[in-house]
């Protein structure tokens, strides 16, 4: 039986990003690998435009923003996204039920 990862990512006044996620049968690490996945999916969606020779060190330019992120996180200088429980997961997961029906092309 596979297991079912849903997730949402919402903003609210104020500027706040909420995440919701919502797993059954699936390890954390399930989790984090659909959630690296969807995000890196969308950064690379953006990225489309960008001439080839170009995409080396735009890659390179936004993990070393992702690796700051990371930093302030862990060293507190920064908060993380809420996460929270509840119906709002629908959206994600039907982003990221059709970006892998993209990807399965």
């Amino acid at each position: 039986m596979k297991g079912t990862i849903e997730i949402t990512v919402r903003t609210v006044p104020g500027g706040k990003v909420l995440t919701n996620v919502k797993g059954k049968e699936c390890s954390e690490e399930d989790v984090l690998k659909v959630m690296t996945m969807g995000f890196c999916g969308m950064a690379a969606s953006s990225l489309r435009d960008v001439p080839q020779r170009l995409r080396g060190q735009c890659c390179k330019e936004f993990g070393k923003m992702m690796e700051g992120t990371l930093l302030d996180l862990l060293n507190g200088e920064a908060k993380a996204m809420q996460r929270f429980e509840g119906k709002e997961a629908d959206f994600m997961t039907e982003l990221l039920t059709r970006q892998g029906e993209v990807q399965d092309e």
